[in-house]
């Protein structure tokens, strides 16, 4: 093919895969359809505009439809050459990378000299190939991870230096435009991932959601929903479904219907196990009264509220600490003595920590921190002479009790607030540390206030947290976890009621797997006739009276027996250390409990908190 009888390949090939190219059939590869493409591929044009109306294609060419095979052409010119990526995406065209560089008054060090001596950096470059479909698609979906995980601007595609340095990469890829990425690319990666989630949840029988508002800085509001589960590998696993913006009230009424909308779009309705969320009365109503789903409260804001109805003794004090913090934080000359301080006293340079009441330990991060600048903040302020607030020695020593008090509540929140492990499954021993932590601190020498502090937070314990172990969903995910199994649970009457539970949903799942339990031999037992109608020899057989016998006497294997034996077995053997993956130990030994390894993938994916996290703050 020569001269202007090049031919030109449709943007539209970014969106499917040849499946035979003989009889010319493709694969969207949006959501995996195959499609027939004769003389045009107007067909799969319209596959995209009705199916995925989400991805903005450009607008029709003639010269780009009559196109059967997804093909590559470039276009030689007399200094370079330039692949027609840009033709093909029906772009307008951006200046090449040597352009850009001639622009630069650094230009000079990367041309060539006047007498023609000195080389160009393009020549110590590899020679631009032509780009098959397959390797601009590779490259396409790298250059996607730029706004999909590290969160860049679209706008990078037009920096000098990133132009550059792509080229310089790989003469032959063209950058997409901005408008390109925003319109078309990000949309269809948009409509795979969907496709992915979908599919991948499909075969999921169980899942827990987690579910939480947020406000932006831009005062909107927002509605997350997450959806965890235990992959065929038994790996704990958790997809955002959607964060969808709320504009009517937060009524018990709409949460429950924008709720069921995500939901619904991934067929996962019948297959909750759990809703986590916040214990706000609009929320919980939303799970239960108009979902009718079951419910669990966050653990971590259950602890935040406990610390907060307990930190209301030492209230004066907390709001001293937070005036002082919020003078630092406002004031660059202070913050930057304060730094100046540490430097001289030969500490590395920190900064306060402003509490937020609605982010969890954040109480416990600014008073920590604010005692262990204590010195530093001490000097700092004598210095800038200001009309602070000055604690007393003896209110000192309470910051530093204080944070002593509040370090277990912090650990057990970072602890339960992972999301690539299970979490559900340690709220009653955690629950049941704290309270042993707390009766242990009762016996410290604190000061009044300190030990009033803590007769609180064991109180809030005790109310919020009693009636924990009788919570099915959480004591079955106990007794799943082969860290603690029945060991951690403090009520004998809630630990024989999770066991009989655990007994009934094992034979279930035996009944399930095996069918209806035989009590004999059809083919040996009772067969008196041969298929003609005559007498069969087998009946004066001298085994027949020792085989009813043994037949009457023979154990049935009903589903219960089988399920006692086999979780009986799983609690007489060995508990695994607390540090190791539960997970792990399921996938090593789910040939081994067969049937409770099935129980696992329907009840062990409980979430302890609402917002999942591997940290709280960075």
């Amino acid at each position: 093919m020569s001269g202007n009888k090049k031919q030109k390949t449709s943007y539209l090939w970014t969106y499917y895969t040849v499946v035979d190219a003989d009889i010319k059939t493709a694969k969207c590869d949006l959501c995996g359809q195959v499609l027939n493409y004769k003389s045009t591929i107007t067909n799969l044009r319209h596959h995209i505009e009705k199916r995925h109306p989400t991805v903005n294609l450009p607008k029709k060419d003639k010269t780009s439809t009559n196109l059967p095979s997804p093909t590559t052409a470039l276009i030689s010119t007399k200094n370079s050459t330039i692949g027609s990526t840009s033709i093909l995406r029906n772009e307008p065209e951006q200046p090449s990378s040597e352009a850009l560089t001639n622009s630069n008054p650094l230009s000079a060090y990367f041309s060539s000299s006047s007498d023609g001596n000195q080389s160009s950096i393009r020549s110590f470059l590899p020679q631009s190939k032509k780009l098959s479909e397959t390797q601009r698609k590779k490259l396409d979906k790298l250059l996607l991870q730029l706004f999909i995980t590290d969160f860049q601007p679209f706008s990078i595609v037009e920096d000098r230096g990133f132009v550059n340095f792509v080229s310089a990469l790989n003469p032959a890829y063209k950058l997409p435009s901005r408008k390109t990425i925003s319109n078309s690319m990000i949309p269809a990666e948009h409509e795979r991932c969907l496709n992915f989630v979908r599919n991948e949840l499909n075969s999921v029988q169980s899942v827990c959601l987690t579910t939480d508002t947020w406000t932006s800085t831009n005062v909107e509001s927002y509605l997350g929903v997450t959806v965890h589960y235990i992959s065929e590998n038994y790996e704990i696993k958790s997809i955002l479904l959607e964060c969808s913006k709320m504009s009517d009230s937060h009524t018990s009424a709409n949460l429950a219907k924008e709720i069921k909308t995500i939901v619904d779009k991934f067929h996962l309705f019948d297959k909750i196990l759990v809703v986590v969320s916040d214990n706000a009365s609009n929320i919980k109503g939303a799970v239960q009264k108009d979902l009718k789903l079951k419910h669990f409260g966050c653990f971590a804001h259950t602890l935040n509220l406990i610390l907060q109805d307990a930190l209301k003794l030492v209230k004066m004090l907390i709001d001293k600490i937070k005036l002082i913090v919020t003078f630092f934080k406002r004031s660059t000359n202070a913050t930057e003595k304060l730094l100046i301080s540490q430097k001289n006293m030969g500490l590395e340079p920190k900064k306060l920590i402003q509490e937020v009441s609605t982010r969890w330990n954040s109480t416990f991060y600014m008073v920590s921190r604010f005692v262990e600048l204590q010195d530093a903040v001490k000097t700092t302020i004598a210095l800038i002479n200001k009309n602070l607030p000055v604690l007393s020695e003896e209110e000192w020593g309470l910051c530093k009790e204080l944070s002593t008090i509040l370090r277990p509540f912090e650990e057990v929140t970072s602890q339960i607030s992972g999301e690539r492990y299970v979490t559900g499954s340690q709220v009653i021993p955690l629950t049941r540390g704290l309270m042993s932590v707390c009766k242990k601190m009762q016996k410290e020498p604190f000061k009044p206030v300190i030990q009033n502090i803590i007769n609180e937070l064991l109180h809030g314990l005790e109310k919020r947290m009693e009636n924990v172990e009788h919570s099915k969903t959480i004591a079955l995910a106990t007794l799943l976890d082969p860290r603690f199994k029945l060991a951690v649970f403090k009520d004998e009457t809630a630990k024989q009621l999770i066991k009989k539970t655990c007994t009934e949903l094992l034979a279930a799942i035996w009944t399930e797997t095996h069918g209806k339990p035989c009590t004999a031999d059809d083919e040996e037992i009772g067969n008196t006739q041969n298929k003609d109608g005559n007498v069969d020899s087998a009946k004066f057989s001298v085994w027949e009276d020792v085989d009813n016998i043994i037949a009457k006497e023979k154990p049935t294997g009903t589903k219960t027996s089988a399920a006692i034996v086999e979780l009986n077995r799983y609690l007489d053997d060995s508990y695994l250390g607390r540090k190791k993956d539960p997970m792990g130990w399921w996938k090593e030994n789910q040939h081994v409990y067969p049937i409770m390894s099935k129980l696992v993938k329907l009840k062990f994916n409980v979430m302890a908190t609402s917002v999942p996290c591997e940290r709280l703050f960075f």
